[in-house]
């Protein structure tokens, strides 16, 4: 968040990042429209605080502002972010479209990643490529659970702090690419907690996190065979950031293991030296521009903004009617009968909006039932409708599956344009490649393909650690797969809503 300076042309930005060891605050300096990391300061955390935020909410908001008291950091606005680990995040790609349309079109892209209902989450979304000449544009879709961020919010009001946005780990990360045309391995790992993005001139590309008690280059090498099967174009540089960025075997390990060289980041976001390698995600997310149209995520929710919006204007208003009190009482005596007619106008007026409050909120709640009643209808009647044969569908899959155990479906959801999604988590990597093969050989699908590869942990309530065989290291898997359709067309909706009106099925 942007705190406007004394001196035109120049703002600071306060950035204050929870990580797993410490909290990270900095404090950067725009100025004609270079960002530099200024201050600095940081303080000490419980051990994985990001396990359980409301149970040690008071250590964290204590750390918060010590971490500011340490770096001479004056706020009462910052902007913070959460672990890459605990987000999903998805490249779409959508038509060209207003920014309103835009979101309505994320919401909906959503559905398919999004591990949660979507009433419970917090979706952002940030623009990566919007070129006039091409139909489609890139955009980087992202969901955290709402409760989550409602966590968040209350330990920096404790703190005394308005949170103006919230983004993510890894994508802070890529602001240190600004001005490099090639695309870059960034990584930051804060003891045992990793956060991995590519990127190119501060563009993500892709994006992992992670937590790891061993093993940070294999997570690392993973993170490269995942990226690498986006096709997309492989990285020229290794850079390491955090506060065990300076650790020469981790880069030793991590550079064997990769193939790349690998050196801690060098940035003119930052001052030089090591010391300043901790603080690699707080300047990241403190050279962010200030929170606007989808230039880069924000988790913020929109009903906290509005809320916030409608109290300020509130306290001008209760301002402005206490100065023109002031004014009237000491004028003359005739002023005091004026100023009693207006409270009593200011006491009718809450009154009736107190009334209109109520009659939205009972619209709102019957509105919400109504669309709740019809959503309902719609499924069941597009789930009558079907014409797939689901008993074919659930035999190839169970044909498929790989044999070996440690391999698990959670889910198997198919839509009526014959569309099957297949969820699952293994502790084979190969695993999800050997099921998108035998797939294909049952010939009941005209396409398959890897949707998704990442970890299981944290990933919703078919989770690692409830099924046996799965270890903590295990990872998620999405495998998208496309009917081979008959000659013969499926039913169309008013066709179905006769059959079930006529006593059909």
């Amino acid at each position: 968040m942007a705190m406007t300076g004394g001196k035109p042309g120049r703002s600071n930005r306060v950035a204050v990042v929870i990580g797993r060891s410490a909290v990270w605050a900095v404090e950067a300096e725009a100025r004609g429209g270079v960002c530099r990391a200024a201050r600095r300061g940081a303080a000490p955390l419980p051990y994985a605080a990001w396990d359980d935020l409301p149970l040690h909410a008071d250590q964290i908001a204590a750390a918060v502002r010590a971490a500011l008291a340490a770096g001479g950091i004056r706020a009462t606005k910052a902007d913070t972010c959460v672990p890459r680990r605990l987000v999903t995040a998805k490249v779409a790609s959508l038509p060209r479209a207003t920014p309103d349309m835009v979101e309505g079109m994320v919401r909906f892209e959503a559905q398919q990643y999004v591990p949660w209902p979507l009433e419970d989450a917090v979706l952002g979304h940030q623009v990566l490529s919007d070129d006039s000449a091409d139909e489609l544009m890139s955009v980087l879709v992202v969901g955290v659970r709402k409760q989550l961020i409602s966590d968040l919010l209350s330990i920096f009001d404790s703190a005394g702090l308005e949170v103006g946005r919230i983004g993510v780990s890894a994508l802070a990360l890529a602001e240190h690419t600004l001005g490099r045309a090639s695309p870059h391995l960034v990584v930051s790992c804060d003891q045992g907690d990793l956060d991995v993005v590519v990127a190119e001139d501060g563009r993500t590309l892709f994006s992992r996190g992670a937590s790891v008690e061993a093993g940070e280059a294999d997570e690392v090498a993973r993170t490269l065979m995942a990226y690498a099967a986006e096709r997309l174009p492989s990285p020229i540089h290794l850079e390491l950031a955090g506060p065990d960025a300076d650790d020469a075997d981790l880069a030793g390990t991590i550079s064997a293991q990769t193939g790349l060289a690998c050196r801690p980041i060098v940035t003119e976001l930052m001052p030089d030296g090591p010391d300043w390698l901790p603080y690699a995600t707080a300047a990241g997310i403190a050279a962010q521009p200030a929170p606007g149209a989808a230039s880069r995520v924000n988790l913020v929710p929109l009903e906290r903004s509005e809320r916030r919006a409608v109290q300020r204007k509130r306290l001008l208003g209760f301002a402005a009617v206490a100065a023109a009190s002031v004014v009237l009482v000491g004028v003359v005596g005739w002023a005091f009968q004026a100023t009693r007619a207006q409270a009593a106008a200011r006491t009718l007026g809450a009154r009736e909006n107190a009334r209109l409050a109520t009659a939205k909120q009972a619209l709102k709640k019957a509105k919400s039932a109504h669309d709740a009643l019809l959503r309902s209808w719609t499924t069941a009647t597009d789930g009558l409708a079907r014409n797939e044969p689901m008993v074919d569908v659930l035999h190839a899959v169970s044909q498929a599956a790989p044999r070996e155990g440690g391999t698990y479906l959670t889910q198997l959801a198919i839509d009526r344009g014959g569309r099957v999604a297949l969820h699952g988590m293994t502790n084979k990597p190969e695993a999800p490649t050997m099921l998108v093969v035998n797939l294909q050989k049952t010939g009941r699908f005209s396409e398959v393909r890897l949707g998704y590869l990442g970890d299981a942990q944290g990933v919703g309530p078919a989770s690692a650690a409830v099924q046996p065989g799965v270890t903590a290291g295990s990872v998620g898997f999405l495998v998208v797969a496309t009917l081979a359709r008959e000659a013969a067309p499926p039913p169309d909706r008013e066709t179905t809503r006769k059959q079930s009106a006529d006593g059909g099925a």
